[in-house]
């Protein structure tokens, strides 16, 4: 309720969003200008970085949007380092778990796949979208399939995006495949993860130009790390990560540090792993976000900054995450 002044009485107004008020000196108000939208607590989110654009981009995910109850959103935001801003509402379905890439070759952002709803009635879906900097396009409804926890990430050496791995709703049994998009049409590769293992991540190393497939073994429930060259899979001499992964958990930071990666080892706390020096993992120090699962991270090129937005709490699982940090290298900044 606000109170303001007319002719030197007080009048009492109730203030409503994109709304006309009369009041007691007569004739009617400017309407208000609507809030904002705000980014609200969700996981299963998708995120990258749009070079073309310089910003950090965000699709969809399962949480509350404008108030609402939680449920899949259909929505897309863009982070400037200060501020998240909504951009769309059409394009792909409300969804959450779809995989997003930068395409640096075509200056496109690549989407695939998501599930929509809630076991046992989700919806898996198996269509590839393309963000242009203004809108998105339906570009394909073939390819990897439906299936859950897949991975991708963008090959700089080869332009080509690269599918990694989930989880085959139909056959319940988890996949090991590589898949390539080359901005037509995916292509099912010759070559497979190790069998007896999930698909945990995949993931450009700039500063090694190589990319890397983790798996996390079934025997040993460790992770694993092979090199994928656009035709052959080798066992990486690289030692893995030690810890299960949160998400999607790996991103890229350029040319000169290598990889991050997001795990935790415990189910109440964090580690924070950064490849250095050729392949070295050192943990992370200082404040970190708090344990969580189904976030996402981007790198912000231009910024020199590592992203995080949202996901759900370990162990609780609730309430879901809002919060926004940044990695500038060396220590995690909640924004």
């Amino acid at each position: 309720m606000t109170t303001f002044s007319c002719h030197g009485k007080a009048i009492f107004a109730m203030l409503v969003l994109n709304a006309t008020v009369s009041t007691a000196c007569g004739g009617t108000s400017e309407p208000f200008p609507q809030s904002a939208p705000v980014l609200e607590a969700r996981r299963g989110h998708a995120m990258t970085y749009y070079e073309a654009g310089h910003l950090t981009m965000l699709f969809g995910g399962w949480g509350t949007e404008g108030g609402s109850a939680a449920a899949d959103r259909a929505s897309t935001w863009t982070w400037n380092g200060t501020t998240w801003t909504r951009v769309a509402t059409t394009g792909p379905s409300p969804r959450h778990d779809a995989s997003m890439v930068y395409d640096a070759n075509r200056q496109r952002v690549v989407l695939y796949g998501g599930r929509a709803g809630s076991f046992p009635n989700e919806v898996f879906q198996s269509d590839t979208w393309e963000w242009n900097g203004t809108a998105w396009a339906k570009v394909a409804d073939t390819g990897p399939g439906a299936r859950a926890h897949q991975h991708m990430a963008y090959d700089r050496a080869r332009s080509r995006v690269v599918l990694f791995g989930g989880f085959d709703v139909s056959t319940q049994q988890e996949l090991h495949d590589i898949w390539e998009w080359n901005g037509t049409a995916w292509t099912r590769q010759n070559a497979s993860g190790p069998a007896n293992a999930i698909a945990a991540s995949v993931v450009y190393d700039e500063k090694a130009a190589s990319l890397l497939l983790f798996s996390l073994d079934n025997a040993t429930s460790r992770i694993v790390t092979d090199v994928w060259n656009g035709t052959t899979l080798t066992r990486s001499t690289i030692p893995a990560p030690v810890c299960a992964p949160m998400g999607d958990p790996t991103v890229s930071l350029g040319t000169s540090r290598g990889i991050l990666w997001l795990g935790y080892c415990a189910e109440t706390s964090a580690e924070i792993h950064l490849a250095l020096n050729g392949g070295v993992w050192t943990s992370g120090a200082g404040t970190l976000p708090s344990g969580r699962g189904s976030t996402a991270v981007a790198y912000d090129r231009d910024r020199d900054r590592v992203v995080l937005f949202g996901g759900e709490p370990i162990p609780a699982r609730t309430p879901l995450l809002a919060d926004t940090w940044e990695f500038d290298g060396t220590a995690w900044t909640r924004k």
